[in-house]
């Protein structure tokens, strides 16, 4: 589960992420409406083999015109990482609505 929260009173938001694997997520910023952003903030990744895990950004300023999303994707070892440190392979990117 991919998630953005925000605080109303501190007019600030993270990212949320909940997953059964391994798993990174950041938060994306804005200030033109999502035409350009600066990415990857926060980037932050579970390390959760068994059981479900949670991790979180760093909050970031959300006032306008700063915009902000959350971004993640899961991440699965493959067997040769284990043997040869070979790259892991990852799923596709999701991201939140701008907020």
């Amino acid at each position: 589960m991919l998630e953005l929260r925000f605080s109303d009173s501190h007019r600030c938001a993270w990212g949320f992420l909940s997953t059964r694997g391994v798993g990174e997520l950041w938060i994306d910023r804005t200030s033109d409406a999502g035409e350009t952003w600066e990415g990857l903030l926060g980037k932050s990744r579970s390390r959760v083999f068994s059981a479900a895990g949670t991790t979180y950004t760093t909050g970031y300023a959300d006032s306008p015109p700063i915009m902000v999303r959350v971004c993640g994707r899961d991440v699965f070892p493959g067997i040769a990482r284990f043997i040869s440190s070979i790259a892991e392979t990852y799923t596709q990117t999701v991201c939140s609505d701008w907020f």
